[in-house]
């Protein structure tokens, strides 16, 4: 499962190794205005994908850690259930 945010070109630098090559973006006019407002809404989404997998990624932290420190308990719990359908 591939668990990397997603980013918008406006998030990439320029100078850092292994950006996105930068793109044409027209500037003037009516498309200009429909690209940059789709930049920002596609900035937006991107945003929001990163806060949701940091989210996602500090719950199953927390999850795994659960399950470490209550591994005995939840291992004897267990045999505990199937011995009583015998």
């Amino acid at each position: 499962m591939n668990r990397k945010p997603i980013y918008s070109a406006l998030q990439y630098p320029s100078y850092k190794e292994g950006s996105p090559t930068p793109y044409l973006s027209n500037a003037m006019g009516p498309l200009g205005n429909i690209q940059s407002e789709m930049e920002w809404l596609f900035f937006d989404f991107c945003r929001m994908h990163q806060i949701v997998y940091k989210e996602i990624g500090r719950v199953e932290e927390g999850l795994d850690r659960f399950i470490q420190e209550n591994k005995q308990d939840l291992t004897l719990s267990g045999d505990t259930e199937s011995s009583e359908k015998e």
